[in-house]
Order: C-alpha cells, then sequence, then structure tokens
C-alpha cells in the first residue's frame, strides 16, 4: 500500500500524528519508464471502511501520481472481495464484514 507524499504532508499539517518508521532498502518502481525512487518512510495508519476499522502499513511515495493505493497485501489481510462491474469491495475484519 502506497500514499502520495504531498498527502501525508497535509495529513500532518491538519494535527494527525502517524507512527512513522524509516523504509530500507525499498525501492519502487513505475511500470511507465524506467524511473524508480528510494522510499525513506513507512507509516502506520487506521484505514476505516464504512464501520470496520483497520489498521495498516503504507509507503509513502514521492513518485506516486495518485493519492494512495490499496494493494494485494490490504486485501489479503482483510480476505477483501472486490467486484469492478458492481463498484463495491467486501471486507472480512474479525469475523466482521462490511460492504
Amino acid at each position: 500500500m502506497s500514499l502520495n507524499e504531498d498527502l501525508y504532508e497535509r495529513i500532518k499539517q491538519r494535527g494527525n500524528k502517524y507512527l512513522e518508521f524509516p523504509a530500507q532498502h525499498l525501492t519502487l518502481v513505475s511500470a511507465f519508464n524506467d524511473k524508480s525512487r528510494r522510499v525513506k518512510r513507512q507509516i502506520f495508519v487506521p484505514v476505516k471502511l464504512r464501520t470496520v476499522a483497520i489498521d495498516h502499513m503504507f509507503l509513502v511515495s514521492p513518485q506516486l501520481l495518485t493519492s494512495g493505493i490499496l494493494g494485494v497485501d490490504f486485501f489479503i489481510n482483510t480476505c477483501a472481495f472486490t467486484d469492478f462491474a458492481e463498484r463495491y469491495a467486501l471486507f472480512k475484519v474479525d469475523d466482521k464484514t462490511d460492504i
């Protein structure tokens, strides 16, 4: 999971504080060109999906073109099912299911 560095800075300016850890030996490579950037930090953030809150680690990326990306690791940890055609996702955390 990745979070845009600009978005993270705006979140911090609002007074929100999350656990921040240095990232070692992590590099993000673009799917569209040969540019790569070293990731220097990662944060532990609660993600709220309607009634279910999930704590998860995000990489803070200087090159991410969107606000954030939920990766496969997030979907595996939440036993998620996504139906893009119907535009919904089903998450199961601690035996609670939410859409």
